[in-house]
């Protein structure tokens, strides 16, 4: 990835230049039409962000297209994010 260094401790992308990096606006908005436009077919969508901040901007951007997107975080109470989890889940689910 270009323009982010990876940590010689732990092996990872730094996350605060993973965040400078992808957290623009233009990205941001070309990511979105992207996704809708590819995942126009799914049901539902999880998608990972490079911080809050940027979490926050996808979701707004999302919710700007008419996507009910929804946003979950290390501070959001359990009650929230188990709704979120009821929300990604499949209409039909199979037993074995």
């Amino acid at each position: 990835m270009t323009g982010v260094d990876v940590s010689n401790f732990t092996g990872d992308y730094k996350q605060s230049q993973m965040a400078e990096r992808f957290n623009r606006p233009h990205l941001v908005v070309a990511a979105c039409r992207e996704l809708v436009s590819l995942g126009h077919d799914r049901k539902s969508w999880m998608i990972f962000a490079a911080s809050v901040d940027h979490g926050i901007a996808l979701t707004n951007e999302l919710c700007e297209r008419g996507i009910d997107a929804r946003f979950v975080d290390g501070t959001t109470l359990s009650g929230s994010v188990k709704n979120c989890w009821n929300h990604l889940r499949p209409v039909a689910s199979v037993r074995l």
